[in-house]
């Protein structure tokens, strides 16, 4: 089921998930950057 939104504010964490399951890359739920804020990023 798909349910869109017309006009929705999305997080940039939503957007990466978007763009990523778009271009067929998986995501690593447990991943680690390099970012100062890395513990915020959702999982």
């Amino acid at each position: 089921m798909v349910h869109s939104v017309q006009n929705a504010e999305i997080t940039h964490a939503e957007m990466a998930v978007l763009i990523t399951n778009a271009i067929g890359k998986s995501v690593e739920a447990n991943a680690v950057t390099d970012f100062a804020d890395d513990k915020d990023i959702p999982a």
